[in-house]
């Protein structure tokens, strides 16, 4: 707020105009059901923390970039959101990040070309053209990286599987979905992955069978260490994990909001995040 004597600065317009606040248990499927976004997939695979990645340190490609930094640094990439380049494609289907980077090398390569045929009085505004595909250039190495080892992940047999398992839960399947949930846990596949799809199956049919649960709580703890006992709890006051109560209303919300269209409009409708689920909350 501005003050009211001689000299006082101008007053600041808030950053913010407007707030939606969503309550998240309107929509609990959304937040566990995969995105395909570039940052969403950034996350899910290496994981952001306060708007970096968390760790590269096994990637060839990132511990030559990063060659020059302190080893306390790491191999770390900085996703800010006031990043021009970051925020042009962070939204973007990964099917369609591949075609925009390499339409943007294809850019950077034609304005170095261009410095032997300019003439003196176009200099000035070339240099600041070739200053900026400079600076592109070395965060275009970076996102072609990281896109090229995120489809790495997603055409992996296990993830194929994952997302299987998954569109067999949404669509109510008729071969349990809950036997291969606990083949996974027996397996001790990831933990984070295995209790997502868990809490998935549980909402989509409002709850699994009390002695289902029991059994399925007892195999977590003996997989995953008795250390997640308050995981189980936390996920249950959540209301993500919940015993059987009514019947499923999950058709019937699907079909009245239309949740998995059957023709959605290429790039407008927003199903393209989850390549065929379109959130409820959006």
């Amino acid at each position: 707020v501005a003050g009211k004597g001689p000299g006082a600065g101008t007053p600041q317009l808030p950053g913010i105009d407007e707030v939606i606040i969503i309550d998240r248990k309107v929509d609990l499927f959304s937040v566990l059901c995969s995105q395909f976004t570039y940052q969403a997939l950034i996350d899910s695979v290496f994981g952001i923390t306060n708007n970096s990645v968390a760790d590269l340190g096994n990637a060839t490609w990132a511990k030559e970039i990063f060659k020059d930094r302190k080893p306390e640094q790491g191999c770390q990439v900085r996703l800010a959101a006031e990043d021009a380049f970051f925020r042009e494609i962070r939204d973007l289907h990964i099917d369609r990040l591949g075609p925009l980077l390499q339409e943007k090398a294809q850019a950077i390569q034609r304005t170095f070309a261009e410095k032997d045929t300019k003439k003196s009085s176009e200099m000035s505004e070339y240099v600041e053209r070739f200053k900026t595909a400079q600076w592109l250039r070395g965060k275009l190495e970076i996102h072609i990286n990281l896109a090229h080892d995120l489809r790495a992940v997603i055409q992996s047999e296990d993830y194929k599987k994952q997302l299987k398992l998954e569109d067999d839960i949404t669509a109510q399947s008729s071969q349990s979905p809950l036997e291969c949930i606990e083949d996974w846990i027996d397996d001790q596949r990831p933990f984070h992955e295995t209790m997502r799809l868990l809490c998935l199956y549980s909402l989509v049919n409002n709850g699994i069978k009390g002695k289902q649960l029991d059994q399925i709580k007892r195999s977590v703890l003996q997989a995953y260490g008795y250390g997640h006992l308050l995981t189980l709890c936390n996920m249950e006051r959540a209301g993500v994990l919940r015993y059987a109560q009514n019947k499923s209303t999950w058709s019937g919300v699907k079909r009245q909001f239309t949740l998995f269209p059957e023709d959605p409009e290429a790039g407008r409708c927003v199903s393209y995040a989850y390549s065929g689920y379109a959130p409820l909350s959006v």
